[in-house]
């Protein structure tokens, strides 16, 4: 009765199990095994799993040997195809579990094959590596681009540094010696003329080098250290007071204690340099002009500082706020204040290699606050 119940708990298995003998020879499959396999139980007439030449050819005999010898085995995962040892059925990949059956003495009795069908799983694996092979391969590709156009923007920017600048500084120089020649027969338009001319040049040469600055902050290797931020904004502060000596103007500093971050020493200077010198520039004009530096800490996690400068000068419509930041983007003129549009896509690009962000905040006439953050 007991063996009756045995054999009945083993066909309702939801599991595939396979019986040998102790020479390896099928004696019993479930049901559960001919579901798997889209196969019968007459199939296994004469199989004997020690002389299966697909297990090995996979190198899985020697675990098979193992489980004879009465010892049980974890059977890895493998994609076994009944065809090729000619009998009927589909391949399958499968993870099992061999165990020793003895008798009632001790001896080995035989061996069953305890599996599971992980068709999917397996087939899912595997199309996953032929995403991430394919993902390799674009990102190869694209790095590849990205090195092509580095090289052009590189060659741009020497372009810019030398064949631009030459011809400006030419047009420069024979423009002061038309002027020391024409200046005594030239009348007051005239004399006008010539200082447009030589504006414009200014202006050409200026451009040309914040272009090349521009363009070396997307090339420079990035050299991360723990940055001083407070010696950092200290000297960009030095350098405006500096360029503003003999100028009569007044600005109320207010320079709050900065947390340290870590990032390029030498990117950090330049893109404070920009926000403190855009700041100083659009303050002119401005009664009272004051410049507030100082840092809050993000809400979000993981709670990186945010450093801002404010100030009270000409600020900007809100709605261009996004605008900003874009190459030779500019809301004032440059009758009204000069400059190359280029400082903050400089400071943008900077953060972005920071993997960072920078926004602004304005109103006309009220003045404008740029906050800034670095990953914690």
């Amino acid at each position: 009765m007991d063996m009756v119940l045995f054999r009945l708990a083993l066909e309702q298995s939801p599991l595939s199990i396979q019986i040998f003998d102790a020479a390896g020879d099928a004696v019993f499959a479930n049901a559960a095994w001919e579901k798997m396999w889209e196969s019968e139980r007459k199939d296994l007439r004469g199989y004997n799993i020690l002389r299966d030449p697909q297990i090995e050819a996979m190198g899985l005999m020697g675990m098979i040997r193992k489980a004879f010898e009465g010892e049980g085995t974890d059977i890895p995962e493998t994609l076994y195809d009944p065809r090729k040892n000619g009998k009927e059925g589909r391949p399958r990949w499968t993870s099992g579990v061999l165990y020793p059956l003895r008798d009632e003495a001790g001896a080995l009795a035989g061996v069953a094959l305890v599996h599971r069908d992980i068709t999917g799983r397996a087939s899912a694996a595997e199309a996953l590596r032929g995403l991430n092979t394919e993902l390799e391969r674009e990102v190869a590709e694209e790095e590849r681009r990205l090195r092509e156009t580095a090289r052009e923007i590189e060659m741009l920017s020497r372009s810019m540094s030398q064949d631009l600048r030459a011809p400006a500084r030419h047009i420069g120089s024979f423009l002061e010696l038309l002027r020391a020649k024409a200046a005594p027969v030239l009348d007051a338009e005239g004399r006008r003329y010539l200082d447009i001319i030589s504006d414009s040049v200014e202006r050409l040469d200026g451009l040309i080098t914040d272009l090349v600055a521009f363009s070396s902050t997307g090339q420079r290797e990035l050299h991360k250290m723990p940055c001083n931020m407070n010696a950092v904004v200290a000297q960009c502060v030095r350098d405006q007071k500096l360029a503003l000596s003999g100028h009569g103007r007044a600005i109320a500093w207010e320079v709050a204690d900065l947390p340290e971050c870590v990032a390029d020493l030498a990117l950090m200077r330049e893109a404070w340099g920009h926000l403190i010198g855009n700041a100083v520039k659009f303050t002119e004009g401005t009664p009272g002009a004051r410049i507030e530096i100082g840092a809050e800490r993000d809400p979000a996690p993981p709670g990186a500082p945010v450093y801002f400068i404010r100030d009270n000068g000409a600020g900007f419509d809100a709605k261009y706020a996004g605008k900003l930041f874009g190459l030779f983007q500019r809301l004032h003129g440059a009758q009204e204040f000069p400059g190359s549009g280029i400082g903050l896509a400089t400071v943008r690009r900077i953060l972005h290699r920071h993997r960072g962000w920078v926004r602004a905040e304005g109103e006309t006439g009220k003045g404008a606050t740029f906050r800034f953050s670095l990953p914690a």
